[in-house]
């Protein structure tokens, strides 16, 4: 019956044929094997399941200062099993999950944090402001990476009273970042010899068709100053 239903992979009504025995015969016979490799699979785990914990328990003995991921580095096969099949057991004989360094008794100098980071923050947004190169819009986002203190500045700006008045000074609003586009796109064009017209400039300094009035009023005034000899290209 096992070689025909299970080896050779006929169907019921085939091996039964084949048996010359009723069908329900053969279902009836199929259930009962099925039923005694479930007991002995039962007895199996239950043999493992008895070993895997005292191989465990030796382990962990003669180690009462390591920690969790140097037991498991220990014994990857014990725990790996036990963490599948019996993790209640394992995690009671586990030491105790160790605190993160200096996540408890250590007290932030915010006022010191706070000092450093203000005095930081002028120079920073000055050598955005001139860096070479397209334009970066001087922001809390620019600055923050600049000083790689951007976490601190997002979740503790409440905190650094100094730092946030030395931001608010400098950052800049999105009309004078795009003012600030204007006049460069101004500088490159005379740079490459091109004349200055307002669809040159808006086109170089990428602005968007709704730019605001202020930003029309300063690419009028920037062509109206340059044609008058007011200014020149350097000067823009």
């Amino acid at each position: 019956m096992i070689r025909l239903s299970e080896k050779e992979g006929k169907s019921l009504r085939a091996t039964a044929r084949a048996l010359g025995v009723d069908v329900k015969t053969v279902i009836r016979h199929l259930a009962r094997l099925a039923d005694c490799r479930q007991e002995e699979n039962f007895i199996e785990v239950g043999q493992s399941l008895i070993e895997r914990r005292t191989r465990w328990l030796a382990l962990i003995a003669p180690h009462p200062q390591k920690g969790r991921k140097e037991l498991r580095a220990l014994g990857p096969a014990d725990y790996c099993w036990l963490y599948r099949n019996d993790q209640k057991w394992l995690f009671e004989n586990l030491p105790p999950v160790k605190s993160r360094k200096g996540a408890a008794g250590c007290r932030v100098d915010w006022p010191g944090r706070d000092r450093e980071l203000g005095a930081r923050v002028g120079p920073v947004a000055h050598a955005i402001l001139y860096a070479p190169g397209r334009p970066v819009r001087v922001t809390i986002s620019a600055i923050g990476k600049k000083l790689g203190a951007l976490g601190i500045l997002q979740r503790n700006i409440d905190k650094l009273p100094v730092a946030r008045a030395s931001l608010e000074g400098v950052i800049e609003t999105r009309d004078s970042f795009e003012i600030r586009r204007v006049r460069a796109a101004a500088r490159e064009l005379l740079r490459c010899g091109e004349s200055l017209e307002p669809w040159r400039i808006v086109r170089k300094a990428h602005l968007r068709p709704e730019y605001p009035a202020s930003v029309a009023a300063e690419i009028e005034r920037i062509i109206y100053a340059f044609e008058k000899g007011v200014i020149h290209g350097d000067e823009i």
